[in-house]
């Protein structure tokens, strides 16, 4: 009976030896082999992976970050200050305050001076050619109203002294879009308040947002993450919870502005 040890090749029933001074040499072969194969392996993870300038090139050629307009703003102070320079308080006759923005719209009232947009009964009373207190930045201005529309709740105001940057308009406006609503709420001046359009009402030319406002913003601007003005505040909602509704910006050209020009968009 033939037996063998595991470590021992066999070949045709008959133990096969290696010289030993073949064994050392293939070995070694071996060994250096691996060597070899381990070392471009590492080579060629370490050439392809890019340094610092090359991820920074990559970067650049990328361009700017565009801030999507369903997600807050990347510098959120910057636009409340931004909004906020661009916003006055009213007052007409014995009516509570409310709010104005500033907006460019020259090209369609004909007025070279600065153009303030806010709600229609927030200058009721002073329709008639009274003067409109207007108050920016704690500066004491005069305005007159230029134009209304009592359905949609607008007016267009003239304020000559006026210094503010007018904000820029955009007509898109879809639920879920992040969005700010600036006024004076109960008096308190440059006040913000945040949230999301909640729904689109075209045919009534409103936005709900549940943003939250009060007595005194009427007439402030609604927002959207890109610093556009998309609509004017106008109330809330009683019979609902936390539910803001503004009338959108493009609805100024229904009654209170000509626009044959169109709105001057962003």
């Amino acid at each position: 009976m033939s037996t063998f040890r595991g470590d021992e090749p066999w070949e045709n029933g008959r133990r096969q030896r290696f010289p030993t001074g073949i064994v050392i040499p293939v070995g070694a072969l071996v060994l250096l082999g691996v060597g070899i194969v381990i070392g471009l392996l590492l080579s060629r993870g370490t050439s392809s992976d890019p340094t610092p300038s090359d991820s920074d090139a990559l970067m650049a050629e990328a361009g700017p970050t565009v801030t999507s307009l369903f997600t807050p703003p990347t510098d959120l102070q910057g636009l409340v200050q931004t909004i906020t320079a661009s916003t006055a308080v009213l007052r007409c006759g014995a009516e509570d305050e409310g709010t104005a923005v500033v907006l460019d719209l020259s090209s369609l009232t004909g007025v070279n001076g600065s153009t303030v947009v806010t709600n229609e009964h927030v200058i009721r009373q002073c329709r008639g050619g009274d003067v409109v207190r207007v108050n920016h930045q704690g500066n004491r201005l005069k305005g007159t109203v230029l134009s209304w529309d009592r359905k949609r709740d607008l007016a267009v105001l003239d304020v000559p002294e006026m210094k503010a940057r007018p904000l820029p308009i955009s007509t898109s406006a879809e639920p879920g879009q992040w969005v700010m609503a600036s006024g004076t709420p109960m008096g308190y001046r440059n006040s913000v308040s945040v949230g999301v359009v909640s729904a689109v009402v075209p045919k009534e030319h409103t936005v709900s947002t549940d943003t939250t406002i009060g007595p005194g913003s009427s007439g402030g601007p609604l927002v959207n993450s890109a610093g556009d003005v998309i609509g004017i505040n106008t109330a809330v909602w009683e019979d609902a919870s936390a539910i803001t509704l503004a009338t959108q910006i493009e609805a100024l050209c229904l009654q209170a502005v000509d626009c044959s020009d169109d709105l001057p968009l962003r």
